[in-house]
């Protein structure tokens, strides 16, 4: 989680500010905000990346404001003029084109895809980030594969195993059950 959490610890580093949580927003310039098909991720955290976004989203004569400090010590940015100056350009806007937009001007961006879209997106397929498995009772679906690719431990995609599956490979050759007793466990309901 430290990994995770690191504009909290580095600012305070850096600036000596405590930011308190706030859900989906830090301040107006580093949160998600609902786009006009979904949630948009705003990550400008340095002041060449704010003004960069202000500049992006026509609002430069209000850099001044709190809300494009960085921390927002004791405001709630979610109440401030630029925050809704800021929801208002989002809004008008779809997750690829904010996206795109604030790349192609070095402003950290994303957005949020929901589960039907992964397997679709051109990065994780070309990362190979889901496998086709079939499976003998749900059939062939797209599942996750493996986070991250090592050269000497190759990821081995296959199903989970059915009930019961292996019992008679497990009892024989790990547990050196013989075929009689593989018999009486399943007659009285033990496998």
């Amino acid at each position: 989680m430290l990994a995770a959490s690191r504009y909290y610890e580095t600012t305070y580093a850096y600036r000596k500010l405590l930011i308190s949580r706030l859900g989906t927003t830090l301040s107006p310039t580093y949160c998600y905000r609902p786009a006009n098909d979904g949630w948009a991720a705003l990550c400008a955290t340095t002041d060449q990346q704010r003004e960069l976004l202000a500049h992006i989203m026509e609002l430069s004569d209000h850099l001044d404001d709190p809300a494009f400090a960085p921390g927002t010590a004791g405001l709630n940015p979610l109440q401030s003029k630029v925050a809704n100056l800021i929801d208002a350009w989002v809004s008008e806007r779809t997750r690829e084109e904010i996206f795109h937009l604030l790349q192609g001007m070095h402003v950290p961006s994303g957005y949020l895809s929901t589960a039907d879209e992964l397997p679709r997106l051109a990065q994780l397929r070309e990362r190979q980030a889901f496998s086709r498995i079939d499976h003998p009772v749900v059939g062939a679906l797209e599942y996750p594969a493996a986070p991250f690719k090592m050269g000497e431990t190759p990821f081995r995609k296959g199903r989970a195993p059915m009930v019961g599956e292996h019992n008679r490979e497990i009892y024989r050759q790990w547990l050196g059950f013989g075929e009689d007793e593989l018999a009486r466990l399943a007659r009285e309901g033990i496998i």
